[in-house]
Order: structure tokens, then C-alpha cells, then sequence
């Protein structure tokens, strides 16, 4: 009885052991080796690169596992080790975010060209700048067409150079008529922009002497039509009209531009220096100021309304002031629409305004001026 217990307990321990794995015996059992796998098919380019990528990610969730000979598996996970994915799915990176819509660069103010005065803004322009004008003397009635074309040129966003010619024809009170051309004008104006809509801009021009009426004696005619041409001008151009002189004129030009309003100031000081005709003419030197007023709004994007105030007056005191005091200075006023037109790579501004001598030789010869501008600006 005793003998039959002992092997069933031998039985029921072996049988458990049996169950769980166990060896039944105290001998050494050798690792199993697990079985050579076939070698996997050929995949194509992308597919294989999801199933190493898969396998990478597989062996970095093997970290930290353990061996069968319970010790922890030392498999370092790779930085930046693509996350797996199941078996058979591709990979697909996700779309790339939309580009920023371009920002679009500010566009500038709309600006009203004034009609005696420079531009406060650098462009490139063509005009044709004249004038009309009707005066009295001893109640006789004159007629002075003055033509002044322009170029300009935009060298660089902050500067343009400038080149003015013209031509002048003079019928005068007397039933005499003339014609002469002034001399050329060369200039350049920088422009800055300043904070709050505000504009700056320098000028610094140069007259070339080859102007005709120099000398009255040798053609009176000529010499009126220049002087004509002058006062024609609101007296704002004399440099162009000081025929025998070679003059320097630096000026400077402040306004504001915002809001479809234009506020422009200028002031200019010429300094005039004889080089021909000394016979003739006894001033060496000569010293002028011009100063000026602008204001204009743009009632629509095509239609601006303008007034002008126009200031002249000699510094030095010239022969001809000395003689006759009235010469010293002279205002004028001028009122008028512009029109504004979208044109190939550019804008026509065509426009016109009447203007009224107030003092001095424009106001006791009664000079009433149409004024006609068409410039082509890019």
C-alpha cells in the first residue's frame, strides 16, 4: 500500500511537469534552434522598402524584450526610426501645406501732377506742356503761344532725370509777330517717402545757353517773343527764358499725398551768370526765386480737381527792375481739371486749367492763360 502511494505520486508530479514545459529529468537540455526560414520573395522597390521599414520598426519594439536565456535584449532603437506600419500597406507621406499666397506689394497713393511745378515723385514721363495767353498793351490785345516738351526718366525708384526744350511764338500788340526757341533745361530730382504720406524731394537743374533773342537790336522780333514766352510761363521758367545767361536753379519740394489728396510746396532759387552778348545786356549777375502752391483732389480714380498759386520774385535787383519797380515780383492763380486714363504700361493725364495773372507785370498787362498738359506717365 505504502509502495503503491509513492508511484502514484511519482505519476501525478511527472504529469505536471509534462504539462508545464518542465524537463523531467535533471540532465541539461539543449536551446531549441528555431527553424531556417526560405527566402522571401522579390518585392518591388516600394514595397520593399515598407517591409524594411516594417522589420526596422519591429526590431525597435524588441528592445527591452527578453532572451531566452533571460537576459534583457540590447537593441538600441535608431533615431528617427519610421513608425511601423501592418504588413502589405505602403507608406504614403503626407501632402506638403499649400504655399503662402504672395503678399502684394502696396500701391501707392494716387498723386495729382501739378501743372507749374515739379513732380514730387520719381517717374518716367513724356509731356507736352504749353500754354496760351492773352495780354494788353495801351489796350491792345497780344497773343503768346508758349510749347515746352518734356522727358523724364526714372533711374532708380528715388531719382529721374529731366531734359525740357520748347519753342514760342509771339503775336504782339502792335500787329508784329516773332518766334524764338528758349534754351534747354537739364535737371534731376530725388525723391524720398516719408512717414505719415509725406514726400521730399531735391532738385538741382542747369540751363544750356543756345536760346535765340538775345540781342534786340539784331532781331527785335525774336527778343519780344522771349520775353513773351516769360511772363507766358507765370515768369515760374525765366531760367529757360534768360537767353544769355547760364543759370543754376537747386530746388527743394515738401507735399503730402494720401487719401486721393495732394498738398505740394515748392521753393527754387536760380542764380543767373552773363556768358554772351555783355554789349547788350549789363547784369553779370542775377538772382530769382520761384515758390508755389499745389493742391489736388482726385474726385474719382479718373477725374482730379486742381488750383495752383504761383510766386515770383527777383532777389538781386536786375537793370530792368531798377528802371521799373513793378517788375520785382508777380502771382498768379491757376484752376483746373485733370483727367486720368489707364494706357498700355502706363497712365495719360491729360488736362487743363485756366490761370490768372493777380500782380505785377501779369496783373497790369492783364494776362488771362489756358493751360494745356498731356503727359504720358509710366
Amino acid at each position: 500500500m505504502r509502495f503503491s502511494m509513492g508511484w502514484m505520486v511519482l505519476f501525478a508530479l511527472t504529469g505536471t511537469a509534462a504539462a508545464q514545459g518542465m524537463p523531467t529529468s535533471s540532465e541539461p537540455v539543449a536551446p531549441v534552434v528555431p527553424a531556417a526560414q526560405s527566402p522571401s520573395p522579390a518585392l518591388p522597390p516600394t514595397t520593399a522598402t515598407t517591409t524594411a521599414t516594417t522589420a526596422g520598426a519591429s526590431a525597435g519594439e524588441s528592445a527591452g524584450s527578453v532572451t531566452p536565456g533571460g537576459t534583457p535584449a540590447s537593441v538600441a532603437v535608431p533615431t528617427g526610426a519610421a513608425t511601423s506600419s501592418p504588413p502589405g500597406v505602403v507608406a504614403v507621406a503626407a501632402p506638403a501645406a499649400p504655399p503662402a499666397p504672395p503678399v502684394k506689394a502696396e500701391r501707392p497713393a494716387p498723386y495729382s501732377l501739378p501743372w507749374g511745378l515739379r513732380p514730387i515723385m520719381p517717374v518716367t514721363v513724356l509731356r507736352l506742356d504749353g500754354v496760351v495767353a492773352t495780354y494788353r498793351t495801351n489796350d491792345n490785345l497780344g497773343v503768346t503761344t508758349t510749347i515746352l516738351p518734356l522727358i523724364g526718366y526714372r533711374f532708380t525708384p528715388r531719382f529721374m532725370g529731366v531734359v525740357r526744350w520748347g519753342l514760342i511764338g509771339n503775336s504782339a500788340p502792335d500787329g508784329t509777330s516773332g518766334v524764338s526757341v528758349p534754351n534747354v533745361a537739364l535737371g534731376g530730382i530725388w525723391g524720398l517717402k516719408l512717414p505719415a504720406n509725406l514726400r521730399l524731394a531735391f532738385f538741382l537743374g542747369a540751363t544750356v545757353p543756345i536760346g535765340t533773342g538775345g540781342v534786340r537790336t539784331a532781331d527785335p522780333l525774336a527778343t519780344a517773343a522771349t520775353a513773351a514766352g516769360l511772363y507766358s510761363r507765370s515768369a515760374m521758367d525765366n531760367a529757360m527764358f534768360a537767353v544769355n545767361d547760364f543759370t543754376l536753379f537747386p530746388g527743394i519740394d515738401f507735399g503730402y499725398v494720401g487719401h486721393g489728396l495732394t498738398v505740394q510746396i515748392e521753393a527754387t532759387v536760380l542764380q543767373l551768370m552773363r556768358v554772351k552778348n555783355e554789349a547788350t545786356q549789363g547784369d553779370a549777375f542775377r538772382t530769382n526765386f520761384t515758390t508755389g502752391l499745389h493742391v489736388g483732389y482726385f474726385l474719382t480714380k479718373w477725374l482730379t480737381l486742381t488750383t495752383e498759386l504761383r510766386y515770383q520774385r527777383w532777389l538781386s535787383t536786375p537793370d530792368a527792375v531798377a528802371a521799373d519797380e513793378t517788375l520785382r515780383d508777380n502771382l498768379s492763380l491757376a484752376v483746373g481739371p485733370r483727367f486720368h486714363a489707364k494706357m498700355g504700361r502706363g497712365f495719360l493725364r491729360p488736362g487743363i486749367a485756366y490761370n490768372a495773372g493777380l500782380t505785377g507785370r501779369l496783373g497790369t498787362n492783364s494776362y488771362h492763360m489756358v493751360l494745356f498738359d498731356i503727359p504720358y506717365v509710366m
